[in-house]
């Protein structure tokens, strides 16, 4: 399952970067990177694929977060939220966090 398909059952608009909506809240990820996690016969068969997700908000966020979380967990995601930041010149609060689903088959 895409990283998008996963959070869209947040019922928040969910983009990759740039985000050009209108939207107060949304959600904004990109691939941080992939890491091979199986081996067989010599050859990368499973990889981790790593993203960072990022909560943008004007508003309390904690319910979002919740959300976020547990549609990425649900897709088979480990979440770890990295930190918190206010970023004053858009007025939005930024919540970082890492999404990583292992054991992706791995294609050419």
């Amino acid at each position: 399952m895409s990283i998008e398909d996963a959070l869209r059952p947040t019922g928040l608009p969910v983009s990759g970067l740039p985000y050009e909506g209108r939207a107060d809240t949304y959600v904004t990820y990109q691939l941080i990177g992939q890491l091979s996690t199986i081996y067989a016969e010599g050859r990368e068969t499973a990889t981790a694929v790593q993203h960072s997700v990022d909560l943008w908000t004007g508003v309390s966020y904690q319910n979002d977060l919740r959300r976020i979380k547990a549609a990425l967990e649900a897709a088979g995601y480990i979440v770890q939220v990295e930190t918190e930041d206010y970023d004053a010149d858009i007025g939005r609060t930024h919540v970082m966090m890492t999404a990583t689903l292992e054991g992706v088959p791995w294609q050419l």
